[in-house]
């Protein structure tokens, strides 16, 4: 198979100089319609903090995310999918990788577990995911991302790997190549960002949700 593009292992361990205590959460939940089409809804704990209820999920096409805080846990998901297909991560080839070896230092510590029911502790690492030269099965994986610094937003580029599962029994390999924002744009026009969209949320019962997506941060 012809590839045009090389795909970069992330560090086994956390970015360097990592601060666990100052380290915010994005959570990730990739859903697939009957089209093969996959969309996301997301929780974070950064921006609004209260989270309401019954209000409708922001959903998007556009999978390219963006790492406003220094130190971010981002946690993906494979959620909904029609009831007639089955998908998973990629059991041959790391989750989440980076096409550029320049990123390096930015992105690590890649975990795996079952799915988003079991709690936060059975994280495992990836290098004891594995059975033989294949990963476990997996619905759920989370790594470590580090802003790059400066005013100034670079792109990252990377892929997640997954599977879907033909009628015939086997799994096909299938690369989804969205891109990162490292660092996105500047605070203070985001901070505008959020309170434009409360005030066009109050007469709705305000936000349910912040995303840290491109089309929610405006340059």
């Amino acid at each position: 198979m012809r590839r045009y593009f090389n795909q970069r292992q992330i560090k086994l361990d956390r970015p360097s100089h990592w601060n666990g205590k100052k380290e915010k959460f994005i959570k990730i939940y990739l859903n697939m319609d009957s089209n093969i089409g996959i969309t996301y809804t997301t929780k974070t704990n950064v921006g609004p903090t209260t989270i309401l209820e019954n209000q409708p999920d922001y959903v998007t096409d556009a999978l390219d995310f963006a790492i406003w805080k220094k130190y971010m846990r981002v946690e993906i998901y494979l959620n909904r999918a029609p009831s007639n297909i089955e998908w998973r991560w990629s059991r041959k080839l790391d989750a989440f990788t980076t096409k550029d070896s320049s990123r390096h230092p930015h992105y690590g510590d890649l975990h795996y577990k079952v799915d988003d029911d079991s709690d936060d502790n059975s994280w495992v690492k990836a290098r004891r995911w594995l059975r033989g030269d294949l990963y476990k099965e997996s619905k759920a994986i989370m790594f470590r991302a580090k802003q790059a610094g400066g005013r100034e937003p670079g792109y990252h580029a990377y892929s997640l790997n997954i599977e879907i599962k033909q009628s015939d029994g086997r799994w096909l390999p299938i690369t989804i190549d969205p891109d990162v924002r490292n660092p996105p744009t500047r605070p203070d026009l985001l901070t505008e960002k959020i309170n434009a969209m409360i005030e066009s949320r109050k007469d709705k019962g305000g936000l349910q949700e912040f995303m840290l997506f491109d089309q929610s941060i405006e340059a």
